[in-house]
């Protein structure tokens, strides 16, 4: 594998190409969906082996796990932009109820009620603004019932974390050693690379301190970080 923390750095740089309002949360959940595969090493002090189905890049880089993780995640954070668009609309209608509080001391007066009163006519325009102010705040308090609706942002949230999430296994399929990836696990334990694999791969547990942790560092460095600058900086120009 890539160091377990480059991975984040790619999935975090095509992040920058998002148009979409980010729920919140979005770039702690884009780091960790692009780590979470490797989360499978566990099985090793469990007695579980490599070329198991539940192996190191096995089931945890399949297809199948992608979308899994792309559906859990984006329904949690398909919610949180609702719960903060409520509270604007609270805030805004408590002003309408003190604003409204004088209208009922303008129809005290009985002469305002009296045929031909002059002073008939200005009461209603005086009252009429406190009522003008009661339909905004019912207006601003309408998107909330929207908000309840996720569905605008729920596809693209779950195409967006399940493609973060296979990219790990995609990029594993791009080093020159190890096994390889589980893609079509739990339909199949067959392991897959690409032709053409150019990383180093990253040793596994303590031997990632050798002297050999400095050729992984100078691969990832040309095959990942400097693409992931690229991509990185070429969104935020775009962007201005």
């Amino acid at each position: 594998m890539p160091t377990v923390l480059s991975h984040a750095v790619i999935a975090s740089a095509a992040g920058q190409w998002w148009r979409r309002p980010l729920p919140r949360g979005f770039w702690a959940w884009t780091a960790i969906c692009a780590m979470l595969p490797d989360a499978d090493v566990i099985g090793f002090p469990l007695g579980i082996r490599y070329d198991d189905m539940f192996g190191h890049r096995g089931f945890t880089h399949s297809l199948f796990f992608a979308a899994l993780i792309g559906a859990l995640v984006s329904r949690h954070l398909s919610r949180r932009p609702a719960a903060r668009a409520r509270r604007p609309a609270a805030r805004a209608h408590r002003p309408v109820s003190d604003s409204h509080q004088p209208g009922p001391a303008l129809h005290q007066p009985s002469d305002l009620h009296q045929p031909g009163s002059d002073l008939h006519q200005p009461a209603a325009h005086r009252h009429q603004p406190a009522s003008d102010l009661h339909h905004p705040a019912a207006h601003s308090h309408q998107p909330a019932s929207d908000s309840h609706q996720p569905a605008s942002h729920l596809l693209p949230l779950f195409l967006w974390f399940t493609a973060v999430t296979l990219s790990h296994g995609l990029f594993d399929a791009l080093t020159n050693g190890g096994r390889g990836i589980g893609f079509l696990a739990p339909v199949s334990n067959h392991r897959y690379f690409f032709p053409w694999r150019p990383i180093q791969v990253s040793p596994i547990g303590v031997n990632f301190f050798s002297p050999r942790a400095l050729g992984v560092l100078a691969s990832e460095a040309l095959w990942i970080w400097l693409p992931s600058a690229i991509m990185a900086a070429s969104a935020r120009l775009l962007r201005r």
